[in-house]
């Protein structure tokens, strides 16, 4: 069901098929170019740019972040440009639903949307506070991203963040410039 959703995103040009991409521990990952990885499972993940070539999911190549725990890579996302008015990408579409809240815009040139978002059981006002504290004190991309380290999942991958934004697929497409 998760992969469905995942290569269902892709194909309608929300996320790139490359992100709809998970390796279980163990796995040979057969990278291109260097990308940014995240490996481990639940709260503890680990983020290493590995590749190009072939590279282990495994614990000798990024460390034992969850022991005794089977863990999975993925490919890890980043802020690359802020909206308007702040920054260079389009106008923000922000929602707040029942599962949680989320955040989308459109980098310049990009063919997939930037999105952050989390589900309601993490998106706790002090959370929040923390994260908005720390971008306005620094407000830069790198700020964002450290800002939002604490907040490791990634909503293209993960199945519950997805169920957040994905219900406003339409209108995250609109964004488009």
């Amino acid at each position: 069901m998760t992969r469905t959703i995942f290569l269902s995103l892709a194909l309608i040009g929300l996320i790139p098929a490359a992100l709809a991409q998970t390796w279980g521990e163990g796995a040979v990952m057969r990278l291109s170019a260097a990308t940014s990885i995240q490996y481990g499972a639940g709260q503890a993940w680990a983020t290493k740019t590995v590749g190009p070539g072939d590279v282990a999911c495994a614990n000798a190549t990024f460390g034992d972040v969850a022991p005794n725990v089977v863990k999975s890579c993925r490919v890890a996302g980043k802020v690359a440009c802020l909206p308007k008015p702040v920054g260079t990408g389009s106008a923000a579409l922000v929602k707040s639903s029942t599962k949680g809240d989320f955040a989308a815009w459109y980098c310049p040139g990009a063919e997939y949307p930037t999105v952050i978002a989390c589900v309601k059981s993490a998106c706790s006002l002090v959370g929040a506070k923390r994260a908005l504290a720390a971008v306005a004190s620094n407000p830069t991309l790198d700020g964002v991203n450290e800002a939002l380290k604490p907040f490791a999942l990634n909503p293209y991958t993960d199945p519950g963040l997805i169920a957040v934004w994905s219900p406003f697929a339409a209108e995250i497409r609109a964004l488009v410039p």
